[in-house]
């Protein structure tokens, strides 16, 4: 209660309330009392925060050279890993590409030759007078290709 008044006090008066809110932070701080005699109205105080970000294999072009001056020699040595890392991720990459693109093909190719496999059945039932099955199963041969290939088309758009 008897901080509230001293507040409305202070804000009638502009000097008393800076010497409360002084009084009010030594004692967060510790008790240590406040700069008011050392600090002039006229001084700004501000502070600055730099931050600095690098992302990739090779340091920055200073620490490079700061690498060197600990070591000689160092500097070549993390380029020249760095650049073997970059081969081997994009050695790497390509293989994986190349198998995607195998692994493709040899679906493609074992569907074509099922299919050609369920279409010579049907064809072979209909001549060994087994005409309804080689119907069914031909019929049954060409829906899935053609469900294959449109929804295949639908996917990869």
């Amino acid at each position: 209660m008897e901080d509230d008044e001293q507040r409305s006090r202070a804000s009638k008066d502009g000097s008393a309330g800076v010497e409360h809110a002084g009084a009010e932070i030594a004692s967060d701080v510790g008790g240590q009392p406040p700069l008011q005699d050392s600090v002039s109205p006229d001084v700004v105080i501000s502070q600055s925060l730099e931050v600095t970000s690098r992302q990739g294999p090779i340091p920055a072009p200073d620490d490079l050279r700061q690498y060197e001056q600990v070591l000689p020699g160092l500097a070549d040595r993390i380029v020249k890993m760095a650049e073997s890392q970059i081969n081997h991720q994009q050695r790497i990459e390509k293989e994986h590409f190349e198998f995607g693109a195998r692994r493709s093909l040899a679906g493609l190719l074992a569907g074509f030759l099922i299919s050609v496999f369920f279409l010579c059945a049907a064809v072979w039932l209909v001549l060994a007078d087994h005409d309804t099955a080689g119907i069914i199963l031909g019929s049954v041969d060409l829906v899935g290709l053609v469900t294959v290939f449109v929804l295949g088309r639908r996917e990869a758009a």
